[in-house]
């Protein structure tokens, strides 16, 4: 009884304003952020001049981060505590869509993408455990539900909106304008969280 008192712990006061700042800088931030890899390959082809085959494979470089740097997340959190992860990650990925923009077809953009992957990659579980430090346990699955489903599916929204500003505005303007967004969701996120004991 004891031990089951122990893991089913309240969570911290605040939580509430922890976890809707949290989740919305994920799925706002978090869905623009990953919606911008969809744009990539054309992005690419049509504005750097790659061919097809490299265009492609744009994406991998980005994907062949996950077997090694989501354990790196975890290990990272568990020394520094989840919030400085979560907030180190979302502000590097906005500096990582400016460099997009600023890079050109080469060494510096695959190192580009490469680091986009490695930020994901990391942010992954990092984020499972903040919210599992932060929602209750009646809670939880319904929040983990929550998160789940926005995550994947808001790409097919901000999808739209960023092919939108592309074809208005052209790409540079597409990928500053995600880049501010994420950058600033991150900042004011962390003042909501930063409290959080890990």
């Amino acid at each position: 009884m004891k031990r089951k008192q122990m893991e089913e712990r309240h969570p911290q006061p605040g939580y509430r304003r922890r976890l809707i700042a949290f989740l919305t800088m994920m799925v706002l931030g978090g869905g623009a952020s990953a919606s911008v890899n969809a744009f990539l390959p054309v992005y690419l082809k049509e504005s750097l001049g790659a061919s097809n085959e490299v265009s492609a494979m744009s994406l991998s470089i980005i994907f062949s981060s996950g077997l090694w740097a989501g354990p790196v997340g975890g290990w990272l959190s568990d020394r520094i505590g989840s919030v400085k992860v979560v907030i180190a990650t979302g502000v590097l990925s906005g500096i990582l869509i400016f460099a997009l923009e600023a890079s050109s077809l080469g060494w510096g953009l695959w190192l580009t993408l490469w680091a986009i992957g490695v930020v994901q990659a990391i942010r992954f579980p990092v984020t499972e455990v903040f919210i599992m430090s932060q929602a209750p346990a009646k809670n939880r699955s319904t929040i983990y539900g929550v998160y789940y489903s926005t995550m994947q599916y808001t790409g097919a929204v901000f999808s739209q909106l960023l092919g939108g500003v592309i074809d208005r505005f052209g790409y540079k303007i597409m990928f500053h304008g995600t880049a501010i967004i994420v950058t600033v969701l991150a900042v004011a996120t962390a003042a909501f969280i930063w409290d959080t004991r890990d």
